[in-house]
């Protein structure tokens, strides 16, 4: 999906993808505002069609604004609201999931104790009904 967006009050063009595992910004765009960017070591990410794309370093702390709404960018993560946002594909989901129902701290608690737990730190697409699935499985 493509939208506009502004960064430091500059438009800019969006490309959203769900299930991307990076956040990319382009190198025209870092210059033109001046961004910091910190080496990395040139980390390379493998692309959808298989083609490695190597980086040139990571811009902290991004504010993107979309719709009015602002966004964080932390290097290669998306915050929103304080929080983590994760790709609902993401393979750490289902480990998040069960640290933060069946662990101690955890306790295996209900749906919304459990939800707010995961809420207050992270957030994807369909985490309410995950956490209903999960707790609906548990046998505790």
């Amino acid at each position: 999906m493509k939208v506009k967006g502004e960064i430091a009050d500059r438009e800019v063009v969006v490309l959203i993808d769900s299930g991307a595992t990076h956040n990319f910004i382009s190198n025209q765009i870092v210059e033109l505002l001046g961004m910091e960017l910190v080496d990395t070591g040139g980390d390379g990410v493998m692309m959808g069609a298989g083609k490695v794309e190597m980086g040139r370093g990571v811009c902290r702390a991004v504010v993107l604004k979309i719709q009015g709404i602002q966004e964080h960018i932390e290097g290669e993560r998306l915050l929103y609201q304080g929080r983590y946002v994760m790709p609902r594909t993401s393979i750490h989901i289902p480990h998040l999931l069960q640290e933060f129902h069946g662990n101690a701290v955890g306790g295996h608690s209900g749906i919304q104790k459990t939800y707010r737990r995961l809420a207050a730190e992270l957030y994807w697409k369909g985490m309410h009904k995950d956490v209903e699935e999960l707790v609906a499985r548990c046998k505790v």
